[in-house]
């Protein structure tokens, strides 16, 4: 190992005692997790004072596509999660290659507000999933924090949605698309309301729930509300005080691929220490050097940096072929997602480390 692998210091994995509170450790889980969201705030203000929102917008336009490679490192390099899960990993690409080639050679209408709704919908989804990991680890596993976790989250997404101009304009544009008739400004303002008065109610109660299990000695992860609480704060930055709705999508769309590149690369990493003596080129990807970690960003870079370089030189039905490869690529990452990370699965939990947690404490079946 060279010096340079030995200065870099990447934090142990957690040990027992520090479980309950990490993914990785204090440190890292601030920089990559918690904290992410503030740093990006202040890099997002630095971009703006010196006229470089470009980069934000071609970091977040790559980073879009990039970090769909490491879950499917995940669903089509682990062995017993293929065999287990074969049909969906073999026969969903060819129904979506079916399905994108018929929208984009068709030239028609629909799939593009679809991949947004589902987008938005798999951004909730993976803070809700990060945030009952946390809450696992510190053995909180109630099946009405899981629902209310996941309302607060849906709720929350939904309501800067509507309340966005710029990412309700986008969506509303692409409904009228396909012969919506135009939605007038009470149809709209009522939604905006009833989504308030539903935000608020669900968010009370999440509020009061969370004040209850502390009071009954089972309190919820203090890190699960702190990534909760700055994910939709930046959501709320991204979409609301940003007009440019390039520049926030993409400034979001950066938050949530740091978010994911981390948590796979930490759970890759555990998954393979628990493998004696695997010297497999994956295994090489996910060893703690600096080396490895650099090649892990690398890949995932230029994964995306393909499809998106491609698409600036390509023009006509090479193009259009390209664009079914990345609507692929898209939905794919959606749809494995819902399924690869599920704490219901023995061996998540494990890799994870809150298996012991799971038989001794919970009182549920399993995790949604």
């Amino acid at each position: 190992m060279s010096a340079v692998h030995e200065q870099f210091d990447f934090s142990a994995l957690p040990d027992a005692s520090r479980r309950a509170w990490w993914l990785i450790g204090a440190r890292w889980d601030f920089v990559l997790f918690l904290g992410s969201p503030l740093i990006l705030l202040l890099a997002a203000e630095l971009a703006t004072r010196h006229g470089a929102e470009m980069v934000i917008v071609v970091a977040g336009t790559v980073g879009a596509v990039a970090h769909h490679f490491p879950g499917f490192l995940r669903a089509y390099g682990d062995r017993e999660l293929f065999l287990r899960q074969w049909p969906r990993l073999v026969f969903a690409p060819l129904a979506f290659a079916i399905l994108c080639s018929t929208f984009v050679f068709g030239n028609l209408d629909g799939l593009s507000f679809i991949v947004l709704m589902w987008g938005v919908w798999h951004a909730s989804a993976q803070v809700y999933g990060m945030g009952r990991v946390y809450d696992a680890k510190a053995g909180h596993l109630l099946p009405r924090t899981a629902l209310l976790d996941k309302m607060v989250c849906a709720s929350w997404f939904a309501l800067v949605l509507l309340l966005s101009p710029g990412r309700l304009s986008v969506a509303l544009k692409e409904l009228y698309k396909c012969g919506l008739p135009t939605a007038s400004p009470d149809l709209i303002f009522a939604l905006q309301l009833c989504s308030i008065v539903v935000t608020s109610a669900v968010t009370g109660a999440w509020i009061l729930h969370a004040v209850e299990s502390y009071e009954s000695q089972r309190p919820q992860s203090i890190t699960k509300v702190a990534l909760l609480a700055g994910s939709i704060a930046f959501w709320w930055y991204a979409n609301i005080p940003i007009q440019n709705v390039i520049i926030g999508v993409a400034l979001f769309e950066l938050l949530h691929d740091i978010h994911y590149l981390a948590f796979v690369w930490t759970f890759k990493h555990s998954e393979q220490e628990g493998v004696k003596g695997d010297t497999s080129p994956l295994g090489g990807i996910f060893r703690k050097t600096f080396g490895s970690v650099v090649f892990y960003i690398g890949l995932t870079v230029a994964y995306g940096v393909f499809f998106r370089g491609n698409e600036a030189i390509l023009n006509g039905p090479a193009l259009q072929l390209l664009a079914v490869a990345v609507l692929v690529s898209t939905l794919m990452h959606f749809y494995t997602d819902s399924f690869i990370w599920n704490l219901r699965e023995k061996s998540t939990r494990q890799t994870l480390g809150v298996d012991d947690y799971v038989v001794a404490t919970s009182p549920s079946r399993g995790l949604g």
